[in-house]
């Protein structure tokens, strides 16, 4: 399975990554099995409250279409 993002929030994640910045994505895990960005790391949204020692202090957040990770 392919991975999209779209240009715009592609370009930022690339942007922050390349910073150091830990790219966190918060779908589901069979959605993140099925393709994500490079070196992000899954964390799906039902669980961030539970795994917030697994966030870095300068994080991005994403999702498939910007809902879960606004």
């Amino acid at each position: 399975a392919e991975f999209f993002v779209v240009a715009d929030e592609a370009l930022e994640i690339d942007a922050a990554a390349a910073e150091g910045v830990q790219v966190i994505d918060v779908r589901t895990a069979s959605e993140y099995e099925r393709g994500s960005y490079p070196g992000a790391v899954n964390i799906p949204l039902d669980e961030l409250r539970e795994r917030l020692d697994e966030v870095e202090a300068e994080s991005i957040v994403h999702c498939q279409v910007g809902l879960r990770g606004y």
